[in-house]
């Protein structure tokens, strides 16, 4: 089983839908009104739709919410940063913390205040697939 989809609201769905093209590969794979909805693949099949928020959702995700991308190593992390950087990006500091091993880490808040971390796979993530019960 994998987790192939994620629908994400934003009060401007043109420019996350441009963040997520331009910095993790995205392509739009369907649109519906203006700026209302934007439907987006990866090169892994990954849906992600961003949604227009509506005027009864709440101004802001909680705090902690954010979506992850996983880069091999911290050279790419930090190339990555490097390049949100360079676009006008206010990309956190990249950090070294253990989460079953050494990973490198950082966060962005892209356009549309969706926050995203960008960091090296945790050493669970690397140990091999989780036996589910069921």
């Amino acid at each position: 089983m994998q987790l192939k989809h994620a629908n994400l609201v934003t009060p401007d769905v043109a420019a996350s839908a441009e963040f997520f093209q331009r910095f993790f590969g995205f392509e739009i794979v369907d649109k519906r009104g203006a700026d209302a909805l934007a439907v987006m693949r990866d090169q892994d099949n990954f849906v992600l739709t961003l949604m227009k928020s509506k005027k009864s959702d709440p101004d802001r995700y909680p705090q902690t919410f954010h979506v992850g991308f996983y880069f091999d190593s911290p050279e790419l992390v930090n190339a990555k940063r490097a390049e949100l950087l360079a676009a006008g990006l206010s990309p956190g500091e990249v950090d070294t913390t253990n989460r079953g091993g050494a990973v490198s880490t950082f966060y962005c808040v892209c356009p549309g205040g969706i926050t995203v971390e960008v960091c090296t796979p945790p050493g669970f993530v690397t140990a091999g697939p989780l036996a589910i019960a069921g």
